[in-house]
């Protein structure tokens, strides 16, 4: 069975993890999402950062499988984020469990495993806009 990562990684901590996930598993395939040209794997480990309290978007389109690329394949999700508990402020709920439920929502059916893993906040690696919305939280 071979194995593809396909990740997304605005700052790093995604990448990182994606790249920790391939040497230890020995996967022979891993793909920022950004560059992905085709599915390669029996098995995908599909991981998204989250960024204003979401998966990214090329994620979501992936996991919608409109291509049917994802047909025949098992996953397994993760996702990288600040907040690992669900909770909730205000009345938005956030949190890891959200995150992977909106992915396992696009993907329609249960993956073979998920794992909700912590990330870390570099403010010098930081856009403007980032930087600011993270102050005002």
């Amino acid at each position: 069975m071979k194995t593809q990562i396909v990740y997304y990684s605005k700052y790093g901590s995604a990448k990182e993890i994606a790249f920790r996930i391939k040497e230890k598993l020995h996967a022979e395939f891993i793909s920022d999402i950004t560059e992905l040209n085709s599915i390669n794997g029996d098995l995908l480990i599909i991981g998204s950062s989250i960024y204003f309290e979401r998966p990214d978007k090329k994620i979501i389109d992936l996991l919608l499988d409109k291509e049917g690329l994802l047909k025949e394949k098992k996953i397994a999700l993760f996702v990288v984020c600040l907040a690992k508990e669900a909770r909730t402020i205000g009345t938005k709920e956030i949190g890891g469990p959200v995150y992977l439920r909106k992915m396992e929502e696009a993907l329609k059916v249960k993956p073979v495993a998920e794992k909700i893993l912590g990330g870390k906040l570099v403010p010098s690696l930081l856009s403007d806009e980032d930087y600011k919305r993270q102050e005002a939280f």
